[in-house]
C-alpha cells in the first residue's frame, strides 16, 4: 500500500488522522504516526496496511 493509497482509505472510512489512531489503537501519539505514513516518511507496517484495508473494503 502505498502513502496515497493509505490516505485515499482513511479518507473513504471518514476518519481523521487521530480517528485512525485510536480505531488502531495505537495510543495518545498514534496519529503522529500516521502522518509519516502519508507523507512517506517511512514505510507503513505491512499488518497496519492489511488492518487498514480490511477496514476501508467493509465501509
Amino acid at each position: 500500500m502505498t502513502a496515497d493509497e493509505f490516505r485515499s482509505a482513511r479518507k473513504a472510512l471518514g476518519l481523521t488522522q487521530r480517528a485512525l489512531a485510536e480505531r488502531l489503537q495505537m495510543g495518545k501519539h498514534g496519529w503522529q504516526s500516521i502522518s509519516a505514513w502519508e507523507r512517506g516518511r517511512v514505510p507503513i507496517p505491512g499488518p497496519v496496511a492489511v488492518a487498514v484495508g480490511l477496514l476501508a473494503r467493509d465501509a
